[in-house]
């Protein structure tokens, strides 16, 4: 399986395409460490941390990207993110 990979989680080459698109430039070890990232996001207790997801995405829709960009960054915010009354 891992032969097949290239030894990689995923393939980085679309996301390093994606990113270069948008003027930036991302190492394949980058890409490798936000699609980790997003993996511990998105893997999250979503009923404990349903209103994170829900700040950070709206972040996004006013323009204020709030992801973290490495995984020590998303275990950091995990850890010691607090839940607002509503």
């Amino acid at each position: 399986m891992v032969g097949l990979s290239r030894g990689e989680i995923f393939y980085s080459d679309k996301l390093i395409q994606h990113e270069a698109n948008k003027g930036k430039t991302m190492t394949p070890s980058e890409a490798s460490d936000q699609f980790l990232d997003m993996a511990f996001i998105e893997n999250a207790n979503s009923s404990r941390y349903n209103l994170l997801w829900r700040e950070l995405t709206n972040g996004i829709s006013m323009k204020k990207d709030l992801y973290p960009k490495t995984l020590a960054e998303a275990v950091h915010l995990f850890t010691y993110w607090e839940r607002r009354a509503q």
